[in-house]
């Protein structure tokens, strides 16, 4: 059975990693998917055989280390899911999910200024979100 555990990231940056302990041993072969969704839709998935999900076999540790641009996809609020998946050969198991909480973004590299809240139903993102965050 997959664990729940909920997170939450600061949106305009690149720190710190977010780190996940496996909870069973490593098998033979293994290799793991971070799949990350909103509002129906996924934003961008990430593995460890491509190396934009580390995993230390040693700690049963897996590490994403969100980009900029990664982490101003998550929508702000708590809206997004995630789930890491192991796979090995045909076998895929979901290991961890939860929520992604997202937080702040209104860093000066943004590119433009915060905006409308989240409850902003005039926002154009909210829209295909329906403002899913704000009723669970």
């Amino acid at each position: 059975m997959p664990i729940r555990t909920d997170i939450s990231l600061w949106r305009g940056n690149n720190a710190p990693d977010l780190i996940w302990t496996l909870p069973d041993t490593i098998p033979s072969g293994a290799s793991y998917s971070l799949t990350v969704a909103a509002g129906g839709q996924i934003l961008f998935s990430r593995e460890t055989p491509s190396g934009s999900l580390g995993l230390d076999t040693e700690a049963k540790e897996l590490r994403w280390t969100p980009t900029l641009a990664e982490s101003r996809l998550v929508p702000a609020g708590r809206v997004a899911t995630y789930e890491i998946e192991q796979r090995v050969g045909d076998i895929e198991t979901t290991l961890v999910f939860g929520s992604i909480t997202g937080l702040g973004g209104g860093n000066s590299d943004a590119g433009s200024p915060a905006g409308a809240t989240m409850l902003d139903a005039a926002d154009p993102d909210n829209i295909p979100l329906f403002l899913l965050g704000w009723l669970a």
